[in-house]
C-alpha cells in the first residue's frame, strides 16, 4: 500500500474542511484516473442568518467548476463530474434555494451537464418540498417527487422557478401573464400585480452589463463577479407564507450587481456620493450604501434618468401595499427597504449577483 505523506494528509484534512469532498479512482482495466469533487453545504443555507458560509458554499460550488480540467476516460477527455450533498440542510431559505437552483442550471448550460446529487434520501422534509417545487429536481438530474396534498393554512405554496433569457419577448410576455394571473386568482388588487410586473421587468433589463466591461474584474469571492454567465439569463418565481402571512415575490440574476452597473452608467457615481452625504454617512465605499442611495435618488426624482424612475418603482410597490418591505440582496450589500425606513447589512463577500424580494401582506391584496 502506497504511504501518504504526513503533508498530504494535512493538505486533504484543510480540503474536506473547506466542505469538498474530492475522489480519484482508477477506471477498470485502464490506466487513467477519474476527479469527483462534491461540494457540502452548511447547516444552516440562509443568506440572513447564516450569512459567511452561505456564500462559501456558493463560491466554492462556483470554483468546482471553473477550476475543472478536463481528465481522459475511455480514451476520450471529459469534464470531472461535480456532485453536491445537500443531506447536511437542516434549514433552508427560500433566496439560498433560488440561487441554488440558479447555479444548477448555469452550469448545466454552460457544460452540457448537471450538477448530480449524492444523498438525497436523506434529505430534510422542508428542503425536499421546496427544490420539488421549485423544479430543482429535474436540474439535479432527479425524478421529480410527486408533490403531497396542502392548502394555504398549513404549508409554504411555492410556484416554479421561471427562467429566461434578457431580450426573449416570449419569456417576458410569459412571466407578464403568469403575475398578472396570479392577480385575478386571489381577486387582488391589479394594480399592485401590474406594478410589480413592471418592477421586475426593469430590474431584469438592467441586471447585466456589457462583457467586454466586466473583463477587467477580478474573481476572488470579494469583488465584481466574473464567472462565466449562461447569457442574460433571470429567474423569478413566487410564494405564499404562512408563518407571515405574506405573499413574497422573487426575482434574481447572475449580474455583476446594482453598485456595479450604477458605476459604469453617467452620472450615477457622483450623484450616489451626494445622496450618501445627505444621509449621513461615511463617503467610503459599500454596496449596502450605494443600493439606498441610489433608491433615494429614485424617490426625490431630481435630475432623474430613466434608470432611477425605475428603482422607485421597485420601491413603489411596497409603498402601494401599504406594508411589508423589499429586500434587495446584490453584490456586497443586503438592504431591506420598507416604506419609510431602510436597513443596511454589510457581506463579506459577493453574492454573485441580484436577488430581489417583493414581502406583502396577504391582507392588502383583498379587495376593498
Amino acid at each position: 500500500m502506497k504511504r501518504i505523506s504526513r503533508s498530504r494528509l494535512l493538505t486533504i484534512s484543510r480540503w474536506q474542511k473547506a466542505g469538498y469532498q474530492k475522489k480519484s479512482r482508477r477506471i477498470p482495466g485502464i490506466g487513467e484516473r477519474h476527479t469527483e469533487t462534491t461540494v457540502i453545504p452548511p447547516s444552516k443555507l440562509s443568506f440572513r442568518h447564516n450569512t459567511a458560509a452561505t456564500l462559501q458554499f456558493f463560491h466554492r460550488m462556483r470554483e468546482a467548476f471553473v477550476n475543472r480540467r478536463k481528465v481522459k476516460r475511455h480514451g476520450r477527455w471529459v469534464w470531472p463530474r461535480v456532485f453536491v450533498d445537500l443531506s447536511p440542510i437542516d434549514d433552508l431559505s427560500i433566496t439560498s434555494a433560488i440561487v441554488l437552483s440558479a447555479e444548477l442550471q448555469r452550469w448545466s448550460l454552460l457544460y452540457g451537464t448537471q450538477i448530480r446529487a449524492r444523498l438525497s434520501n436523506r434529505w430534510k422534509p422542508r428542503v425536499r418540498r421546496v427544490l420539488r417545487s421549485l423544479g430543482t429536481y429535474e436540474l439535479l438530474g432527479m425524478s421529480p417527487v410527486p408533490a403531497t396534498q396542502s392548502t394555504l393554512a398549513d404549508e409554504l405554496v411555492l410556484l416554479n422557478l421561471a427562467s429566461g433569457v434578457k431580450g426573449q419577448p416570449e419569456t417576458m410576455d410569459a412571466l407578464q401573464n403568469d403575475l398578472l394571473a396570479l392577480g385575478t386568482a386571489l381577486e387582488a388588487k391589479m394594480y399592485l400585480f401590474e406594478g410589480l410586473t413592471e418592477a421586475v421587468i426593469n430590474s431584469i433589463e438592467h441586471a447585466y452589463v456589457d462583457t467586454a466591461a466586466r473583463s477587467g474584474d477580478m474573481r476572488d469571492g470579494n469583488t465584481v463577479s466574473t464567472y462565466p454567465t449562461a447569457g442574460s439569463r433571470w429567474w423569478a418565481t413566487s410564494c405564499y407564507d404562512p408563518v407571515s402571512k405574506s405573499l413574497r415575490f422573487f426575482v434574481y440574476d447572475q449580474g455583476v450587481g446594482i453598485a456595479a452597473t450604477l458605476d459604469r452608467e453617467e452620472g450615477w457615481r457622483r450623484r450616489i456620493s451626494e445622496m450618501i452625504v445627505k444621509l449621513g454617512s461615511s463617503p467610503s465605499k459599500s454596496d449596502a450604501q450605494d443600493i439606498e442611495a441610489a433608491f433615494e435618488i429614485g424617490r426625490t426624482r431630481t435630475g432623474l434618468d430613466e434608470r432611477g424612475k425605475g428603482l422607485d418603482q421597485m420601491r413603489d410597490v411596497v409603498r402601494s401595499a401599504r406594508g411589508g418591505y423589499m429586500r434587495v440582496l446584490s453584490g456586497k450589500g443586503d438592504v431591506e427597504l420598507t416604506e419609510t425606513e431602510c436597513r443596511k447589512f454589510y457581506l463579506p463577500s459577493h453574492t454573485g449577483g441580484t436577488l430581489i424580494e417583493w414581502n406583502l401582506p396577504y391582507a392588502s391584496f383583498a379587495r376593498d
